[in-house]
């Protein structure tokens, strides 16, 4: 066994030119620089400490008043280099369920063509909806659905 590590050590001294390895040093970064664009007064590079969060980069943009957050994490830890769109808001036009279209009722999430038939057919045969709960009544259309499509919908 010695004499394999004697090997090994004549071996990693042979390829080195006999001189001795000095140890590989690390440094930390003292700041890490974050390029930010999008719905912002003031895009650019910002400097935040390593490892800061998305909430701590936040408190150095001037954001727009349409600048939409929601898509993220404000917890989520940032990199060095790291590009960060800030997104505009899009508002989508509520549904009018009682005189939407079969083309308009099927950008609802979930609701597809045969679905789309059956709201028309059930407006048709029945009149207007009175409340938005009252889609629950087309064949197909249950509370998980509901859930899913009630904030785009309007009377």
């Amino acid at each position: 066994m010695k004499l394999i590590q004697g090997a090994c050590v004549f071996f990693i001294m042979f390829l080195s030119g006999c001189q001795r390895i000095s140890p590989y040093r690390i440094e930390k970064p003292t700041s890490f620089l974050v390029h930010v664009t999008g719905a912002v007064h003031n895009p650019g590079d910002f400097e935040i400490v390593p490892y800061g969060t998305m909430e701590e980069l936040l408190e150095q943009v001037q954001l727009h008043d349409d600048a939409d957050l929601s898509v993220f994490n404000l917890k989520t830890i940032l990199h060095h280099h790291d590009h960060i769109t800030i997104p505009v808001q899009t508002f989508e036009a509520c549904i009018n369920i009682n005189h939407a279209t079969h083309t308009q009722l099927m950008t609802l999430p979930n609701i597809g063509e045969v679905m789309a038939n059956r709201i028309i057919n059930y407006r048709d045969t029945h009149g207007f909806f009175q409340k938005l709960e009252d889609i629950m009544l087309v064949k197909g259309i249950k509370n998980k659905t509901f859930e899913k499509i009630k904030e785009r919908l309007c009377l």
